[in-house]
């Protein structure tokens, strides 16, 4: 649910032109988008990941991160203590390509040991290694990559929604000068302009 409204994407636009050179839905983290998260792609995830604008903590992106992981491998146990050195082998690998892209250093302490360390096996050792030390003496150097924290505030922004018959174009849209937007369209037909 973007904005209050199921199913929307927000699309970037070449300015002054027609080209839609991507879209993105920049809340699949929340509770009615669970069950279709696990259905990513690996490159749309991949790409989410990549974003520093989730205005999600880290921590939840991780647990998702983990239950994506999950249903990619159905033959996983569900109990986690009934796993094999196999099995944290095979989330390990389907992990491969998010697991660089999730901030650890910016997970606090207090949940690492919790949420985490149940899948150290899937870390490398060095980086496991960083990641309790930094929780243990934040200033100290370690050699792993610190990514920058992400931003996770969510200033209301100004919009307006214009229904189906009053839709401008997107020419229309793009020829008008010195006006900037972004556009956020939803499987209802309707266009929010911010």
């Amino acid at each position: 649910m973007c904005h209050g409204h199921a199913g929307t994407i927000v699309v970037a636009k070449v300015a002054g032109t027609d080209e839609i050179i991507g879209g993105y839905n920049p809340l699949p983290w929340d509770k009615s988008s669970r069950k279709h998260f696990t259905s990513l792609q690996e490159t749309a995830l991949i790409s989410i990941l990549e974003r520093d604008d989730l205005k999600v903590e880290e921590i939840k992106i991780w647990d998702y991160i983990i239950k994506w992981g999950i249903a990619q491998n159905p033959t996983l146990p569900a109990d986690l203590k009934e796993w094999t050195k196999g099995n944290f082998k095979a989330l390990k690998i389907t992990l491969q390509q998010c697991l660089p892209l999730i901030r650890y250093f910016h997970i606090p302490v207090e949940v690492i040991w919790k949420k985490m360390k149940p899948y150290k096996k899937i870390f490398e050792e060095q980086l496991w290694d960083d990641i309790i030390q930094h929780s243990i003496s934040p200033n100290d150097p370690i050699t792993s990559l610190i990514l920058p924290a992400r931003i996770i505030s969510n200033p209301e922004l100004p919009s307006r929604i214009i229904s189906n018959p009053e839709l401008p174009s997107a020419p229309e849209l793009s020829s008008r000068e010195n006006e900037s937007f972004s556009t956020i369209i939803s499987n209802e037909n309707q266009l929010f302009i911010l």
